[in-house]
């Protein structure tokens, strides 16, 4: 809870800190300017080995301070920020601190440049640092209601908006049992608002659909992750019913993956612990990186009977690779 108090307050010297000790891998051209401007000031000199850890990529507390007060004419920055920050830098695996090498009282840091990379090219590194609060806000807009005039009155799934690899044009990603109804089938966004879009495509064996959209969503849309894990944190984001509420809402639970079980007909499916219900059907399950790693679905329960009343249903995810598989297949 501090750490968040505190990136809140100070987010500024907090992205200060993120952008200068991963320049490295994540924006070269600020990384020589660094270089360049750290490589002889004052303090530095008393370290014998700056000018060879500058050239290795290891930035140091007095380079952050030095590059910023002198350079960027921003005075007074809070050490302990600085050093909370890096701390939580650290422990995300962002940075490691070099401390087997002798920087005297300074404290030296590299950049994991293979996991930043990948971070930094899913637009994930903000979303590790700030946490699920943050990464519900920010993909807010790209959970979309599914609205199905059916018989039986209105029905109401959630979709994501996302693209195939390389691809140039979004997709809503839903299940198939919530948009094979075409004909009787309208987008919405969280503030009923109609989003056009195209044609519908339907998965033949597992419960996945793709609607192709007409709006630009910009490069700020939801990633695919390989895979989740056992015991993962996981959030989901859907518009599922609340009674006595006059309209279906984001709601975002938090939970975790407790299981990858497989159906009669051998499907994959996580056993995911946050709260689903009719409504959530086809919203993205997020890890702590904002990034997709399964879809919900179904839930699994028995029909009731005496043995089954008070039997609970399981909610179940689609595993991201199905999701990939499937729009592979429909791009290719």
């Amino acid at each position: 809870m501090f750490i968040k108090l505190l990136l809140q307050q100070h987010k500024e010297i907090a992205d200060d800190v993120i952008n200068f000790f991963t320049s490295k891998a994540t924006n070269l051209q600020m990384f020589a300017d660094i270089a360049e401007k750290c490589k002889d000031y004052s303090l530095a000199k008393n370290n014998p080995n700056h000018k060879v850890l500058l050239g290795m990529g290891s930035l140091s507390v007095n380079d952050f301070l030095h590059y910023f007060e002198e350079k960027a004419q921003k005075k007074g920055i809070p050490i302990q920020v600085v050093y909370e920050v890096l701390d939580l830098l650290c422990k995300k695996g962002v940075l490691s601190e070099q401390s087997f090498i002798y920087t005297g009282n300074d404290k030296t840091f590299s950049v994991n440049e293979g996991y930043v990379r990948f971070l930094k090219h899913n637009n994930a590194l903000d979303n590790l640092i700030h946490g699920f609060g943050y990464i519900a806000n920010k993909y807010a807009k790209l959970v979309l209601k599914v609205v199905v005039q059916t018989p039986k009155g209105e029905s109401i799934g959630t979709g994501f908006v996302a693209r195939c690899e390389n691809g140039l044009k979004p997709w809503l990603i839903t299940n198939k049992h919530v948009a094979e109804h075409e004909a009787m089938l309208k987008v919405l966004d969280s503030d009923n608002n109609i989003v056009p879009h195209g044609q519908i495509y339907c998965s033949q064996n597992k419960d996945i659909a793709a609607i192709e959209l007409y709006d630009d969503f910009g490069c700020n849309v939801l990633s695919f992750y390989p895979s989740g894990n056992l015991l993962d944190e996981i959030i989901t984001l859907g518009y599922p019913r609340v009674p006595m509420t006059k309209d279906s809402f984001q709601l975002v639970h938090k939970g975790e993956i407790n299981a990858l079980v497989q159906d009669y007909y051998h499907n994959d499916f996580y056993i995911i612990s946050a709260k689903t219900a009719p409504g959530n059907s086809g919203g993205p399950v997020l890890n702590l990186l904002g990034m997709v790693v399964g879809m919900v679905t179904q839930e699994f329960f028995e029909k009731p009977n005496e043995e089954a009343v008070f039997n609970l249903p399981y909610h179940a995810a689609i595993p991201v690779s199905d999701i990939i598989q499937f729009m592979i297949s429909i791009s290719s």
